[in-house]
């Protein structure tokens, strides 16, 4: 979103952009929408005009920066241990992830900044764990992943004593 800041103190304007290289190439919008396909850096023109002919032109270069790639795997998970999250997530072309939210609905803790951090689940779920990975620019990148928290089984057999001489039958 391109925010527009042209102004005049009385009447309307009428504006002509020009985005070489982007999606869509020109707009008469007052606030347009761009998009490019690559990262990088591109001139930017407007031409704010009034209904008198009166007229400004106004040319900058805008960087484009790119979007950091969020990443990481979802571990297997059972009640009442402490999950382990390895973030994943990547910079790309020079610009690193400087940082990162997690989110674990139903864990302790709740939310995290902590690169890789370890969460606790106390009961049978599957809760849809979120990060949120940030790069140096301001960019994000947001992924998901499902994470299946299954039950522990309960040990149990039944023997008291017995004789010596056969083997022992144990019942489960």
């Amino acid at each position: 979103l391109v925010s527009n800041t042209s102004s005049v103190t009385s009447g309307s304007i009428t504006y002509s952009w020009s985005f070489p290289g982007g999606s869509p190439s020109t707009s008469s919008s007052r606030n347009p929408s761009v998009s490019f396909s690559s990262p990088g850096t591109y001139p930017f023109t407007l031409i704010a005009q009034t209904a008198n002919g009166c007229s400004d032109t106004l040319s900058r270069n805008v960087i484009v920066h790119p979007q950091p790639q969020a990443v990481f795997v979802a571990p297997h998970a059972c009640v009442g241990s402490s999950l382990q999250f390895t973030n994943g997530s990547i910079g790309n072309t020079g610009d690193t992830v400087s940082s990162v939210l997690w989110t674990f609905p139903g864990g302790v803790p709740a939310v995290s900044s902590t690169f890789n951090p370890s969460v606790y689940f106390s009961s049978p779920d599957t809760v849809t764990v979120q990060l949120i990975a940030t790069n140096q620019s301001g960019c994000r990148d947001t992924v998901t992943h499902p994470v299946v928290i299954t039950p522990n089984p309960t040990a149990g057999f039944l023997a008291s004593s017995y004789c010596f001489g056969p083997s022992l039958q144990l019942q489960n």
